[in-house]
């Protein structure tokens, strides 16, 4: 399926957060208060929280990082 650059950037951006923010909170969680009860409703909301600031500094710094290494390197085609 043929997307724009910056749908495709989105998505990534979506998908790195969300995966990142899943396991960062899981783990952070995990480590800081363990498996008791209760802990699949903190991890969702601690999720949830996590998602969005992880999105937001995703969104910001992956256009900054990509520039930053184009300056260095080039892409093999």
């Amino acid at each position: 399926k043929l997307i724009s650059k910056r749908t495709f950037s989105f998505l990534f951006v979506g998908c790195m957060a969300f995966i990142m923010a899943l396991c960062m909170s899981f783990v952070m969680l995990w480590v800081n208060r363990g498996l008791g009860p209760g802990f699949f409703f903190i991890w969702m909301r601690s999720f949830v929280i996590a998602f969005f600031v992880a999105f937001v500094i995703a969104s910001i710094a992956v256009p900054v990082i990509q520039k930053m290494l184009g300056k260095y390197f080039k892409v093999k085609e």
